[in-house]
């Protein structure tokens, strides 16, 4: 058994090197798909694909202009009917299909977002 030390709590807790292993990749896992609103103004975590693809339907981005998390789509060209487009090549692109909850405006509101979004959509239906 391993001691892992709470931080938040300042208690120790025992666990087995297994249970450690599956912890990290759980959290793992979450940290690769969630992104939380507060952590899309970071550096992007979109793959160069999406950018890409991305950069096609944003007539107001320059080339050589980085795309921030939180930019918003809307203020660089993204339209209604771009998002219909964009919407469509992504779902192409990726394999993938956007369910019906994730079918809003909302969900096109920046590259973060939209990225996250995709990745819930990529995710096993449980």
């Amino acid at each position: 058994m391993e001691r892992f030390h709470a931080f938040m709590t300042g208690r120790e807790f025992a666990f087995s090197e297994f249970t450690i292993g599956l912890l990290l990749t759980v959290a793992g896992l979450c940290e690769h798909y969630w992104v939380m609103p507060e952590n899309i103004a970071e550096a992007p975590v979109w793959d160069d694909q999406f950018e890409a693809l991305l950069r096609q339907f944003l007539p107001f981005l320059s080339p050589g202009e980085a795309l921030s998390g939180d930019t918003q789509l809307r203020d660089l060209g993204l339209d209604s009917m771009g998002a219909v487009e964009l919407l469509a090549n992504l779902e192409s692109t990726y394999q993938t299909r956007f369910r019906d909850d994730a079918l809003n405006l909302q969900n096109f509101a920046s590259p973060g977002v939209l990225w996250s979004t995709l990745n819930r959509m990529l995710l096993p239906s449980v």
